[in-house]
């Protein structure tokens, strides 16, 4: 029955996952698709500047266009909207404008431009493609200024936080303009790449990417997402300002044939958290007694239950991620009166954070621990904490290391109790790519594959259980095959770790090479070198330890 329940339970949220957000919450159907509903309108007259907030939320002589207008019938502008994000065309713009809708009314976050080379771009004309109630799709002609056309299909869907844009006639990528200090390329096996602006002193750079790339739109605001569907090269960016006012003013995604960008906003307050560290405070109340001196708090409360990643960029060298962690009650410890009450767990789907019925504002009463944490003398930061926290009311904590500056914080994916409404990356990886792609993507080197033979642990535990009951004449082939399977599991491990270790072989060879054919980068390289050095040589010395086990 039990098992039932969980299936039953687990099929709704799917379902109410596919129908939308505010069917999630139970609204009448009607009702749910007249607010997520993707909507045309036309403005009836030319827009000037860029939208206020008001105007988009009332929309006062715009007319909605249905399903069966006819190409080039727009009297004014092109706006496509649902209840997260707009879409606007403006004619005479050189860009088509995207709109999140937060706490504080609509937003203009992003520019997306078609582009070829680097030139300036103006909308001459838009045309419908596609008008229903789960999408809307129309299609931009602009001019370059040495006259040439390069056209931009924008795509918005029912419910969705992402527009899907393609370049057309003319273009080859799509340029992004949103401004921000702090981009992250997320890595969801190793340390992710943070780009800081204020680290880049050249006006245009290169940076190696996967398939995404993230901005943090302002200190906490919102979270600018880029996500295309075909291997790409190298994005390229560009910077303006000086010193910690330095910001990436647009990024470049090269685009395949028939390839698609999608871009997002996660819009919420507490979206995102980028700040130097050094402007962050100590925590206004001892967590502890002791162990206190290198905490910060982040000024930022988690806004929803989730994996939330944490990457400290080092003032030299690659970035270092981490993830939240949350105080949950030990099994067993009923009502918490001391530290040894609480155990401290990543956010994951099996871990809930509010009991059932319970609403977040009785959290803070349910964990008399934390506060037990405070008024206790002599304890120390438990180990399990790592280096950053959320308290019992979700606010946010770090211990970084001396040579890390800076912290950027985000949701990475779901986890037990993140609301249907809420979007992670890997929601949107899996929204706008689908589950097929999507997992290609998050098992780009097959970590995720089944790896052949057993795990060594497993092996021993299972032999451990033979042996308490062996019986030779029963138990000797099961015996055997076990040991067969760890001995395939071992060589498939060597295998990899051989991998590692050719390819140091093979960088530094390269970097050697290049040393000598650019001496004027010879900081630069020596710092590759240091890294590409460090890593594998601890391989190294566990595959000198496996020969002599073998």
């Amino acid at each position: 029955m039990n098992r039932q329940y969980r299936i039953g339970m687990n099929l709704i949220a799917v379902l109410a996952l596919a129908a939308g957000p505010n069917a999630a919450q139970g609204q009448d159907r009607e009702v749910a698709s007249d607010a997520s509903d993707a909507v045309l309108f036309d403005t009836g007259a030319a827009l000037t500047d860029p939208l206020p907030s008001a105007a988009l939320a009332d929309k006062t002589g715009w007319v909605r266009l249905g399903k069966d207008t006819a190409p080039g019938q727009l009297k004014g502008d092109a706006v496509l909207l649902n209840d997260r994000i707009a879409v606007v065309l403006r004619k005479g713009m050189a860009a088509a404008e995207l709109y999140s809708h937060s706490t504080q009314g609509w937003q203009r976050r992003a520019l997306l431009v078609p582009a070829k080379v680097e030139k300036e771009v103006r909308l001459l004309s838009v045309k419908v493609l596609a008008n229903t109630p789960d999408a809307v799709s129309v299609d931009g002609v602009f001019e370059g200024r040495s006259g040439e056309l390069l056209s931009l299909c924008c795509e918005l869907k029912r419910g969705q936080i992402y527009v899907e844009v393609k370049p057309g006639q003319g273009a080859s990528k799509i340029r992004i303009g949103a401004p921000s200090r702090f981009g992250v390329i997320p890595d969801f096996f190793a340390d992710d790449i943070v780009i800081d602006a204020a680290k880049l002193p050249l006006d245009r750079a290169e940076i190696p990417t996967e398939n995404m790339f993230l901005q943090m739109l302002g200190r906490t605001d919102a979270i600018l997402m880029c996500v295309w569907d075909k291997e790409q090269r190298d994005l390229s960016v560009a910077l303006s300002g000086r010193d910690n006012g330095r910001l990436l003013t647009g990024v470049e995604v090269p685009c395949e044939k028939d390839g698609k960008v999608c871009v997002a906003v996660i819009d919420c307050p507490g979206a995102c958290c980028a700040s130097p560290i050094d402007g962050l405070a100590e925590p206004e109340v001892p967590i502890w007694v002791q162990g206190t001196a290198d905490v910060r708090a982040l000024g930022w409360t988690m806004p929803f239950p989730a994996q939330w990643r944490v990457d400290f960029a080092p003032r030299k060298g690659v970035a270092r991620s981490s993830e939240m962690v949350a105080p949950y009650p030990v099994k067993g410890a009923g009502s918490m009166k001391s530290p040894r009450d609480v155990q401290w767990r990543f956010i994951k789907t099996k871990y809930r954070w509010l009991s059932d019925g319970e609403r977040a504002e009785d959290r803070a009463r349910r964990f008399e621990a934390a506060q037990a944490f405070r008024k206790t003398g002599g304890e120390e930061l438990p180990a399990s904490i790592g280096s950053c926290w959320v308290d019992e009311k979700g606010n946010g904590f770090i211990r970084s290391k001396n040579e890390e500056y800076a912290v950027v914080t985000y949701p990475l994916d779901r986890g037990r109790g993140t609301p249907l409404t809420a979007f992670t990356v890997t929601d949107l990886v899996r929204n706008t790519l689908g589950v097929g792609p999507c997992e290609y993507i998050l098992d780009v080197k097959g970590q995720r594959l089944a790896t052949p033979g057993i795990y060594t642990c497993a092996g021993t535990a299972l032999l451990k259980k033979i042996m308490e009951n062996y019986d030779q004449s029963k138990h000797k082939a099961e015996i055997d095959k076990v040991f067969n399977d760890m001995m395939i599991f071992v060589k498939h491990y060597r295998g990899r770790v051989e991998e590692y270790i050719a390819f140091r072989k093979e960088m530094l060879d390269y970097l050697k090479q290049q040393k000598i054919a650019h001496p004027e980068l010879q900081t630069f390289l020596a710092d590759m070198e240091s890294i590409t050095s460090g890593l594998p040589s601890r391989i190294e010395k566990d595959v000198v330890a496996h020969d002599v086990a073998q």
